[in-house]
C-alpha cells in the first residue's frame, strides 16, 4: 500500500490551490456526455445510453469531439511548434499483473486531449497538449513508441535543425514506463534511439554541412558520471556562463558520429553503463540525461548549433519497498523535491499579478545538481516537452495524481524560444571594410564641396571690396 507521505512526488502537489484539490463528482457513467456506447464499448460523446456491457479493449479511450468548424490548419501547427509554453504530454502504460494491478479497475480515461482519473466518487480531468493511451495493444487508439516519437518529434529534432535547443523530460513514478518510452529497446527503440537515427539520415540528405556529438551521462548518488568514458578520472562539473547565460558541462565527451551504425554502437555501450538496481530492473537508480549536438554549416558559412536533451528521471523511492537503499533513496528523493520546488516557485512567479516584478522572484536551481543541469530546459531558451507517464490501475490513484498535478503546474511555464545562429565573420569584416570605403568617398566628396563653396565666398566678398 503506498502512501502519500511516502512519495516526495507529492511535494509538487502539496501546495496547489484550495481549488485544484480533489473533488467529488458523479460517476462517468451518471453523466449522458460520458455515457458508455452500447455499439463500442468505448464512453462516447454521442451516446446518452449506458450500457452495462463494458468492452476492455477501449475501456480508457473517450471519443474527442471536435466540431466541423474547427479544422486544424498548418499555420496552427507552426504556431504550436513555436509557442513559448512548455508542451505537456502523458502516457498510460498497460497494466503490470505482478504488481497485482487488476485490468478490470481503470482509474484513467482519455477524450481527445483531455484526461480523466477517477477513483470511486473522486474525479479529476487534465487538459493537455498530447495524451497517449498505452494500456491494451488491441485498442483502436494505441498509441506505442513509434507514435509517441512521431508526435513529439517536431518539438525535438525538427527544431533542433532550425537551430533551436529543445528538451524531452520524462517524470512519473517508478515502474511507469519512462525508460521504456524514453529509451525502448532495440526492438522497439524509444525516444533516444530513434532521435539518433533520424538525426544522422537527415544529414545525409541536406544540402548543408551537418556535425552530429553524442552525450550521455548520469547522476547517481549525487555524482554526475559520464557514461561514454566512466572510467575518466575526471570529473564531471557545472558551471555556469554569465556571457551566454548557459549551463556548460566541464569534461563531458562529445563523441562525434557520421553513421547510423556508429551512433547506435556509441548509444548502446553507453546505455549498458548505467546503475542498475541489483535484483530488479523495473526501476532506475540515477537519472539519466543524454544530449545530441547538432551543428549546421551553410554554404555562405553561416553556423546554426542546438542541442537535444532528454532525460530520463528515476522514480520516486520510498523506505518500504523491495530493495530499498537508503543512500540511493535519500539522494533521489532529494533531486526529486528539489526539482518540484523549483516548477513551484517558477509556477508561482508565472501566475503572479503583473504588478509584482517577477524578476526579483528568486528560483532555487542551484540546490540541486538535476535542477542545475535542466536549468536552461526550464529558463532558458528551449523548447521543452514534460512526457509523464502513469499507471491505469486504481492502485496508483494518488501517484498518478500527483505527476498530472507536476504535470500541470510546468503548462504555466513561458520560454523564449531562439535560433543559435552565428554569421561569417569573414563576411562580416569585408562588408564593414566596403562600408567604411564608401563613406570616406562621400566625406572627401563633402569636403571637395566645402572648399569649392568657401572659394566662391571668398571671390564674391573680394570682388565687393
Amino acid at each position: 500500500h503506498h502512501t502519500m507521505s511516502s512519495s516526495p512526488l507529492t511535494a509538487a502537489a502539496a501546495s496547489l490551490s484550495p481549488s485544484n484539490r480533489l473533488r467529488k463528482s458523479p460517476r462517468a457513467h451518471s453523466s449522458p456526455q460520458l455515457s458508455l456506447s452500447a455499439d463500442t464499448g468505448r464512453d462516447s460523446l454521442e451516446s446518452g445510453v449506458s450500457s452495462p456491457q463494458n468492452s476492455r479493449e477501449n475501456a480508457g479511450f473517450l471519443t474527442p469531439h471536435t466540431p466541423n468548424n474547427e479544422e486544424f490548419t498548418e499555420e496552427d501547427e507552426f504556431l504550436s511548434l513555436t509557442a513559448s509554453k512548455i508542451v505537456t504530454a502523458v502516457r498510460i502504460r498497460p497494466f503490470i499483473k505482478s504488481h497485482g494491478e487488476n485490468p478490470k479497475e481503470c482509474a484513467a480515461k482519455i477524450r481527445g486531449k483531455t484526461l480523466y482519473l477517477t477513483k470511486k466518487d473522486l474525479e479529476r480531468l487534465f487538459f493537455l497538449d498530447h495524451a497517449f493511451w498505452s494500456c491494451n495493444k488491441r485498442d483502436r487508439h494505441f498509441a506505442g513508441n513509434a507514435e509517441v516519437y512521431g508526435t513529439l518529434k517536431p518539438y525535438l529534432l525538427d527544431l533542433a535543425f532550425s537551430g533551436c535547443n529543445s528538451a524531452c523530460i520524462g517524470f512519473g513514478e517508478s515502474a511507469s514506463g519512462k525508460t521504456y518510452s524514453l529509451i525502448g529497446t532495440k526492438a522497439d527503440p524509444g525516444i533516444m534511439r530513434r532521435i539518433v537515427s533520424d538525426a544522422i539520415k537527415r544529414s545525409n540528405h541536406v544540402e548543408n554541412k551537418i556535425f552530429v556529438h553524442l552525450a550521455i551521462m548520469e547522476l547517481h548518488n549525487n555524482n554526475l558520471v559520464d557514461l561514454i568514458s566512466p572510467s575518466s578520472s575526471r570529473p564531471l562539473k557545472l558551471k555556469y556562463d554569465r556571457t551566454t547565460k548557459n549551463v556548460n558541462i566541464e569534461n563531458l565527451c562529445r563523441v562525434p558520429v557520421s553513421t547510423e551504425k556508429e551512433a547506435l554502437s556509441v548509444l548502446e555501450r553507453a546505455l549498458e553503463s548505467r546503475t542498475h538496481p541489483t535484483k530488479s530492473t523495473l526501476s532506475n537508480k540515477a537519472h539519466t540525461i543524454f544530449k545530441l549536438y547538432i551543428t549546421s554549416v551553410s554554404k555562405d558559412r553561416t553556423k546554426k548549433a542546438a542541442c537535444i536533451t532528454i532525460a530520463d528521471l528515476a522514480g520516486s523511492e520510498s523506505w518500504n519497498q523491495k530493495n530499498f537503499d537508503p543512500q540511493e533513496g535519500t539522494e533521489i528523493n532529494k533531486s526529486l523535491c528539489a526539482l518540484a520546488t523549483v516548477i513551484s516557485m517558477i509556477h508561482n512567479r508565472e501566475t503572479s499579478s503583473p504588478s509584482k516584478n517577477k524578476k526579483k522572484t528568486f528560483v532555487p536551481f542551484r540546490e540541486s545538481k538535476l535542477t542545475f543541469l535542466l536549468q536552461d530546459n526550464f529558463q532558458g531558451a528551449s523548447k521543452t516537452v514534460i512526457l509523464g507517464t502513469i499507471s491505469p490501475a486504481t492502485s496508483h490513484f494518488f501517484e498518478s495524481l500527483c505527476t498530472l498535478k507536476f504535470i500541470a503546474k510546468t503548462n504555466c511555464i513561458q520560454q523564449k524560444l531562439t535560433v543559435n545562429e552565428e554569421k561569417d565573420q569573414t563576411r562580416l569584416i569585408q562588408a564593414l571594410r566596403h562600408e567604411v570605403k564608401f563613406l570616406r568617398e562621400q566625406l572627401n566628396q563633402k569636403n571637395e564641396l566645402i572648399l569649392e563653396l568657401r572659394g566662391i565666398i571668398h571671390d564674391y566678398y573680394a570682388s565687393d571690396a
